[in-house]
């Protein structure tokens, strides 16, 4: 039989906790979107969500995973689609993206 040690937490009393990476991007939300955040919580139940903050080029902090955007928005403003990268955009600039479905 194992010595049990002095402060060792029961088993019975350890909880799991359930966080999603992005959101819930299964039924078609853009993954790191409200709705997507929202979703998970409400429809799936999970506890929480996990985000990856950056900064774009002017210090506005913004929800993204990749340090491009290319993969997840795309511009209304056709001049921007060459500046991919967050260090080359700023917050303003980023608002013209919307995220892809």
């Amino acid at each position: 039989m194992a010595k049990r040690l002095e402060n060792e937490t029961p088993v019975e009393t350890i909880s799991v906790r359930v966080f999603a990476h992005r959101g819930d991007t299964t039924t078609g939300f853009p993954e790191n979107s409200l709705s997507a955040f929202r979703r998970v919580i409400e429809a799936v139940g999970a506890d929480g969500f996990e985000c990856d903050v950056r900064m774009a080029a002017d210090g506005t902090l913004v929800i993204l995973h990749d340090p491009q955007v290319s993969r997840t928005a795309v511009s209304v403003v056709p001049a921007l689609e060459h500046k991919q990268g967050l260090r080359n955009l700023s917050g303003t600039e980023l608002s013209t993206f919307r995220l892809k479905p």
